[in-house]
């Protein structure tokens, strides 16, 4: 096949300071042809599984999409076609997914048909303390994280207080109008996607942007501290951007998803981006780039107000960033947990079946290239 494939990567969900936040439901309502829902435990397989059905579609040149997990930033939690309109999808908690259409559109493939049950009773003690122990970790990340929240909101408050709104709001108008004043109204609505960029993981905040931007020609790039209006702006670019009727691809916070971090404009080869930490991607990786422009937001900061509260800026700012590392500590102490567990699981499976069950995936989905 001549096809040029390309692979983009993103996350589904994300260990954010409201708790496990997921879009996978969201995968239903984009009108694929196919849904395979994988179910199994830890270590049997599923990951694998993602890896070896996107090597084969990439060998006979097709695009994929690979669905990241944020637990574990090595393994996926599914995959896409667009062209073929097949998902794959790990339907295991905490993403736990459900068949809307089963046996018409949606199939449930479980992995626990794979695996030697009295292998696993004989580790029962052990299985059971390390869930125990999995999920006192997340309880515990996911408080940190909300206290970040707290601080966070702090941090902005000291910079919105001190923000000049008639400057800013003027030259972010000035700023929309640079983006949109040569792009023509489409007379059809605008269709959007929803997703995640970037999540906090047991690396840290990790972002896909390099993969995700990797056909896009024209950067609109964010800076300015937290409170100065970077999320704010992104919505009102979300709204032109609909008025026009321009696809959107709407990309939300791994920290608190009600934050929008960047707006992708297909269409007009567009992306308006934060670019500060943990927002940052490489531009020199990204080909056939047209144009890129700043916009620094804390430029209509009141200097002299600022400098009032800058021991507590300061202070707001490392507790914030001590909480994040609290939190991905015990993301990370939750991955570990998981690696032992997985060692009972994969003890007890097996893969023989699971390469040809793999394999039988593989041929499902290439069966709807004809269609």
């Amino acid at each position: 096949m001549s096809v040029t494939y390309k692979l983009k990567e993103y996350f589904l969900g994300s260990n954010t300071c409201r708790g496990f936040y997921s879009r996978h439901q969201q995968l239903f309502k984009k009108g694929y042809n196919r849904f395979f829902i994988i179910k199994g435990g830890p270590g049997t397989g599923k990951s694998t599984l993602f890896r070896t059905v996107c090597q084969g579609l990439v060998k006979e040149g097709y695009s994929v999409e690979l669905y990241c997990c944020a637990s574990d930033n090595r393994s996926l939690d599914g995959l896409c076609v667009p062209s073929l309109g097949v998902v794959m999808v790990d339907g295991t908690y905490p993403h736990v997914i459900d068949p809307e259409l089963p046996g018409v559109r949606d199939e449930i493939i479980n992995l626990g048909s794979y695996w030697n049950e009295d292998i696993l009773k004989n580790h029962f003690g052990e299985i059971q303390n390390y869930r125990k122990e999995i999920s006192t970790s997340f309880d515990i990340a996911y408080r940190y994280l909300k206290e970040a929240k707290i601080a966070y909101e702090q941090w902005q408050f000291f910079f919105n207080h001190c923000i000049n709104v008639e400057e800013a709001v003027k030259s972010q108008n000035s700023f929309i109008t640079e983006i949109f004043d040569e792009v023509r109204r489409l007379e059809k609505l605008s269709e959007e996607q929803r997703l995640l960029a970037s999540a906090i993981t047991p690396e840290g905040p990790v972002n896909k942007y390099d993969l995700i931007l990797q056909d896009i020609k024209n950067f609109h790039l964010l800076l300015g501290e937290p409170g100065t209006g970077k999320s704010t702006l992104l919505k009102h670019i979300y709204l032109m951007a609909q008025r026009k009727g321009l696809n959107i691809e709407a990309y939300h916070c791994g920290f608190d998803p009600q934050r929008l971090d960047a707006i992708v404009l297909p269409e007009i080869s567009t992306a308006v981006i934060k670019h500060c930490y943990p927002h940052n991607f490489c531009l020199s990786d990204i080909k056939n780039v047209n144009k890129v422009s700043t916009f620094d937001l804390s430029l209509y900061i009141d200097q002299g107000k600022i400098r009032k509260f800058n021991i507590e800026i300061q202070d707001t700012r490392e507790r914030f960033w001590n909480l994040i590392k609290l939190a991905v500590k015990n993301i990370e102490r939750a991955r570990i947990c998981h690696g032992k567990l997985e060692k009972y699981y994969s003890s007890a499976q097996n893969f023989n079946e699971l390469d040809r069950l793999t394999e039988q995936l593989l041929q499902k989905t290439l069966q709807y290239s004809v269609h």
